[in-house]
């Protein structure tokens, strides 16, 4: 998304490839995830995507997320959404749940979390 950097813009050109990813897609999300890591400036929405990437951990991830609302929402709503793809619901739950937990009803991913939650809870649990 063209424009000078802000938390909206970074947030929404994150969900690029987390929607790409959660539709099955995910050579296409890994190199649109790259992308965005290369062309961005911002080092919280860069760590957030390196986790995605796996080439941070989530722990370190969420231990970072702790120091600020902000970085809470944003990074447990991304995690939540990634783990959905793999059928996980009790784990993209808790990330959802952890979003929630931050306060911060005033950002789209509070909304989105909650969403997601009750999207979760109506899809039966799949069985690999």
């Amino acid at each position: 998304i063209e424009g000078r950097e802000n938390a909206g813009r970074l947030s929404v050109g994150l969900l690029e490839p987390e929607i790409l990813h959660n539709i099955g897609r995910k050579e296409e999300a890994k190199a649109r995830l790259e992308e965005y890591n290369r062309r961005t400036r911002d080092p919280w929405y860069r760590a957030i995507c390196q986790c995605l990437l796996a080439e941070k951990t989530e722990q370190s991830l969420t231990e970072k997320a702790g120091e600020s609302p902000e970085y809470l929402i944003t990074a447990h709503t991304a995690l939540g959404f990634w783990a959905e793809e793999s059928g996980n619901k009790k784990k993209a739950c808790k990330h959802y749940k952890e979003a929630l937990g931050s306060y911060m009803d005033e950002m789209f991913e509070y909304e989105f979390a909650m969403e997601r939650i009750k999207r979760l809870r109506q899809i039966p649990e799949r069985k690999d």
